[in-house]
This record gives C-alpha cells, sequence and structure tokens, in this order.
C-alpha cells in the first residue's frame, strides 16, 4: 500500500492509524454503556484527490436530541447515517486527535478564526482524518480556505499536542503541631503557568482539611492549615477537567465517532507533622517586696533521645512578648520555675513559658498569670440608737484568716476603719458580733477598680 521510501514520520502515523482502529474493535465489544442516536450533522462537501472518490461529507455530527453531544468520524472509508444508534464506548488513545478535539471547534468556538461554523467543523475533520486516517492534505483541496485551515490545525498540532499539563508541589518541610502550613502547588502547560484554574486541595491521614484556591498568573495555587495531631498527613491537589482526552462512539459495522474530554489532574505530597512538648504553667500573685514564683511543667515531652529540651520565660503584653533575663528583677528565665524579685504592683500580666525540642524545633507553650496581691477595708458607721447622741460604741468582729479586730465608732482618738494589705486572691470571711441594742440595717461592699477580678459580697445581715 506504501512506496518503500515512505518517510518515518508518515510511518508513524500509520502505525497510530492501525493501533486506533484495533481500539475501535476493542470498544466494539458489549459495555452496557451509554447509546444515543445519530439524530443530526452539519456537513459540507471537500474535495481533494487523496479523498475516497476525490470528495467527502465533513463536519461535526451530532448525538442524541438537541445535539446533545458533538462528535467528528475517524474511518474516512466507511459510512453512517442519520437515526444510526451508537454506544459510548472507550477513551480515545490519540493524543493529536485529543488535542485537536479540545482546542478546536466546537469546544473552542472562535478556533480556527474568521470562518463559518460549517467551515470549521469541515477544517476540524480534515484535520482529525490526517491522523485517524494517514490522509495526506499538504497540498491543494477546495475549498481552500478549509484545507488552508485545516493545515493550519495540523502545524499547531504537531508543534503543541505533547505540551502536557503537570500540577506540581513546593518543596515541604516538616512542621510542628499548631503551626500554619503553607501548600502550594503550580499548574503548567508545557513550561507555562497556566493562570485562573480551580484547584481543590484535601489533607488526609492525622489531621484532615479541604479547601480551594485559584492558580495566579505564575501558576500556582495556595493552601493553608493548621495541623493538630502530630503523624503523617497526604495531602492532594486536584485541577478538574484539565487534561485533553476523547471518547469514541461506536455503532457496529459503521463508522466511528469521536468527541472531546477532559481528564482531571492530580498530585499527592506527603507531610511529616511532629508533636510539640505538652507544656502548663502555674500563676502567682504579687505581694508586695515579696518574691513571686511562676512554675512550669512538661507533661509530655515529645522529644525524642539524644534530643533535649529548652526552657525560656517571656513577659507578654498584647500580642509582643518580651525575652526575659537572669538579673536583679528575674532568675530561672532559662528553667520551668521563673522567680520575680521584689514584686510590685507593676509586675502583674501574663507570662509565657515555651519548651522546645532541639530534635524537632517544636516548641509548647503555655501562659501563667501573675496577679495582684490586694487589700480589704472594713468601716463601721453606727448611727446611735440608744438615746446617747454621738456616743462611742466598740464594735468587735472576727475573721479565720484575718484575725479578730475591734472598730471604734464616734470615739475620740479612735478609728472605726481597718485595712489589710498585700491580700492574696481569694475569699475572706469577715463576721461582726451581735451587739444588745444595736441593729443591723445595711451592708456596703466595694471592690476597688483597679482589682478588677476582684469581688466583694456579703453572706448575711443577721448578726452571729
Amino acid at each position: 500500500m506504501f512506496q518503500s521510501n515512505i518517510k518515518m514520520k508518515d510511518l508513524t502515523r500509520v502505525l497510530r492509524a492501525i493501533l486506533l482502529a484495533l481500539l475501535i474493535l476493542w470498544a466494539l465489544q458489549p459495555m452496557g454503556a451509554l447509546g444515543e442516536t445519530l439524530s443530526n450533522w452539519h456537513l459540507m462537501t471537500v474535495n481533494h484527490p487523496n479523498l475516497p472518490g476525490g470528495h467527502a461529507s465533513a463536519g461535526v455530527m451530532f448525538l442524541g436530541s438537541g445535539n446533545l453531544y458533538s462528535t467528528y468520524c475517524i474511518n474516512l472509508h466507511i459510512y453512517t447515517y442519520l437515526g444510526l444508534s451508537y454506544t459510548r464506548g472507550s477513551d480515545l488513545n490519540n493524543a493529536e486527535i485529543s488535542y485537536i478535539l479540545n482546542n478546536y471547534y466546537p469546544v473552542v468556538a472562535e478556533k480556527p478564526s474568521g470562518m463559518s461554523a460549517e467551515f470549521k467543523g469541515a477544517a476540524v475533520q480534515l484535520a482529525i482524518w490526517h491522523y485517524s486516517d494517514n490522509l495526506d492534505i499538504s497540498s491543494g483541496g477546495t475549498p481552500s480556505e478549509i484545507f488552508d485551515a485545516a493545515r493550519s490545525i495540523i502545524a499547531d498540532t504537531d508543534s503543541n499536542y505533547l505540551k502536557t499539563y503537570s500540577l506540581s508541589f513546593d518543596p515541604l518541610s516538616a512542621i510542628c503541631v499548631g503551626s500554619e502550613m503553607t501548600i502550594r502547588a503550580r499548574l503548567t502547560l508545557g513550561s507555562s503557568p497556566v493562570q485562573g484554574k480551580s484547584v481543590s486541595f484535601s489533607v488526609a491521614g492525622s489531621n484532615t482539611a479541604t479547601g480551594t484556591a485559584t492558580t495566579d498568573s505564575d501558576g500556582y495555587a495556595t493552601f493553608k492549615y493548621i495541623p493538630q495531631v502530630g503523624g503523617k498527613d497526604a495531602i492532594t491537589a486536584t485541577v478538574q477537567d484539565i487534561i485533553p482526552a476523547g471518547v469514541i462512539w461506536v455503532s457496529q459495522g459503521y463508522q466511528a465517532l469521536v468527541m472531546a474530554k477532559k481528564n482531571p489532574l492530580s498530585n499527592l505530597v506527603s507531610l511529616s507533622v511532629n508533636p510539640s512538648p505538652v507544656v502548663s504553667a502555674i500563676g502567682a500573685s504579687i505581694c508586695e517586696g515579696n518574691t513571686a514564683t511562676l512554675l512550669g511543667s512538661v507533661t509530655t515531652a515529645n522529644c525524642a533521645a539524644g534530643s533535649i529540651l529548652t526552657y525560656k520565660w517571656y513577659g507578654v503584653e498584647g500580642s509582643t512578648e518580651t525575652s526575659l533575663t537572669d538579673g536583679p528583677k528575674y532568675t530561672g528565665t532559662g528553667t520551668l520555675t521563673l522567680n520575680i524579685l521584689n514584686a510590685v504592683p507593676a509586675d502583674a500580666g501574663t507570662y509565657r513559658l515555651k519548651v522546645t525540642c532541639s530534635g524537632t524545633q517544636c516548641t509548647g507553650v503555655a501562659d501563667a498569670i501573675l496577679s495582684q496581691c490586694g487589700s480589704i477595708t472594713v468601716t463601721k458607721d453606727a448611727i446611735p440608737n440608744d438615746g446617747t447622741l454621738y456616743s462611742a460604741k466598740q464594735f468587735t468582729f472576727r475573721s479565720d484568716s484575718l484575725g479578730p479586730f475591734t472598730l471604734v465608732d464616734d470615739g475620740t482618738g479612735q478609728s472605726n476603719s481597718k485595712t489589710f494589705d498585700n491580700l492574696k486572691p481569694g475569699d475572706y470571711q469577715i463576721v461582726e458580733q451581735s451587739q444588745s441594742g444595736w441593729t443591723l440595717t445595711s451592708v456596703v461592699t466595694m471592690a476597688r477598680p483597679e482589682f478588677s477580678a476582684s469581688r466583694a459580697f456579703v453572706t448575711s445581715l443577721d448578726f452571729r
């Protein structure tokens, strides 16, 4: 059938055509697949010496009601007819034809440009026959504009069909539990970035997360998540409907049809998530001039043998951390126990302990609150009801934590008020002893504004 001096490129196309024919025969096997009827076509006559009989009808063929599927034929020497039933068969195994189906009319309506829909369909069909049936249309043919367009499609296909889509990840390094992980996936066609494509991300393994992002002008889609559990995570990035492909429609003994299809593109990467040390810290209270001690502890080290734990305390104000160092004010800043020397109210606030494993560089964090010591003032204001105006009267109080004390109201040189300072946060009970001839009418309690966390209340208005 072929001359002995046939070009190697042409021989390759012949072999591909043979393989395509074998694939069609396989696709004809019963598959229980979707069936549709050849319902319509937009064909026009094209003329060329290498066409059977010098001419053929070329264009788009439609399957299903309402032109549901747009197809082209791949058997130049076999016929078909309207009303014939077709069955959806296997995927097309021809990269050149798949490229044409997904990059030209009708999938890409404007290509080839400057032509009517019928002319576009005829040009695309001629280019497909070039690859499916080894049709040589390197010169000649009428209408000339259709053949010129077909030759342009063939030249474009030969240059670009081997360019493939690729989805790759930026290199990943192990991360610590609780740290934000940034995943960047890059979509390219050949060496060129692809912009504006949606990439879906999913995380499975020790942690789970999902998200979507759109590729930017450099082809990157960015996804972030915060792993909460140590172990291995498998991260998958997927772009739907991106890889050009095709589907064969078959009818026993008749012309096979092909239509465009796009397959998804996915890639998978693994990420190691290292657990951090589990840390806790206990707060304390500042009593003027005393040493306040904050105690940290490590519940679980999560640090492999051969690695060491290091400790560091920080002062925290808002979002700002200040590293503390040993000196006149602090000792133990590099241990689990922080001492605040000669504490004053201004030292109150949040202190942060960080414990880091040298092997993983993962850090556990715990905060301890240093509270101010407060004060309680008790004032007795008696209104005499024994008939003696402004007579002094002694009132006795007791408290398990503060001890007994006496207040004298309206007495010369004696006080009706007593203050207890340097009190740690807690509940304090003060009981006034009952006095014959006196009636308790009201109790007023007030918390000083600088002790916003304090509370003052009365449990009874009865003397005891």
